[in-house]
């Protein structure tokens, strides 16, 4: 890892812990209601579950549901997602990250509209900076075509640029509580 995504990631904790959480529950609803406009008439969609201070896809995930779409989790093992009919019924993994549980149905990348991605830091072209692991520039590099990529982060960490590496695959879109950031026409698929 080179010093300058180390400092980055340093930098980006800090921003997103110095939120309150009442800021960051007020900020993480009005990113659900940009997911809305955004993705609200899709059928299936891949999100996460927020760890600690994360923004929170929560009640956008809610919506969908209400709405009757599919909602898929990231599993670690083997990598990719699965669906599950609600947050609750995810169980604990790897390092305490919320996943779907064992039998949990497959969600094949072609059947999901768009993965709601966490990140550490984003930037205004869909630069992402993550935890460092490479989840999804692994799951996803290389693959001809791939769900609409939407990186979901407070606005307090967009960064002018986030240094970027030949692996590391771009957002098409970064939203946050001020609304969508960055967005290519066709997904960039």
């Amino acid at each position: 890892m080179t010093a300058d995504k180390r400092a980055l990631r340093r930098a980006a904790r800090a921003a997103r812990a110095a939120l309150s959480p009442a800021t960051r529950a007020a900020a993480s609803e009005r990113m659900a209601t940009a997911l809305d406009d955004l993705l609200g008439d899709v059928a299936a969609v891949g999100v996460y579950a927020a760890v600690g201070d994360e923004a929170d896809p929560a009640a956008f995930v809610a919506r969908l549901l209400a709405r009757g779409a599919r909602v898929a989790y990231p599993r670690l093992d083997p990598p990719g997602f699965a669906f599950v009919a609600a947050p609750g019924a995810l169980v604990p993994g790897p390092r305490g990250l919320p996943v779907p549980p064992p039998g949990a149905e497959v969600a094949p990348l072609a059947a999901l509209a768009a993965l709601v991605v966490p990140g550490l830091a984003f930037d205004a072209a869909g630069g992402r900076l993550g935890q460092g692991g490479g989840f999804y520039d692994r799951l996803l590099g290389g693959l001809a075509t791939r769900p609409r990529l939407v990186g979901l982060a407070f606005a307090a960490q967009v960064v002018p640029a986030v240094p970027r590496e030949a692996h590391d695959v771009l957002m098409d879109t970064v939203v946050t509580e001020g609304g969508p950031l960055a967005q290519e026409p066709g997904g960039g698929s």
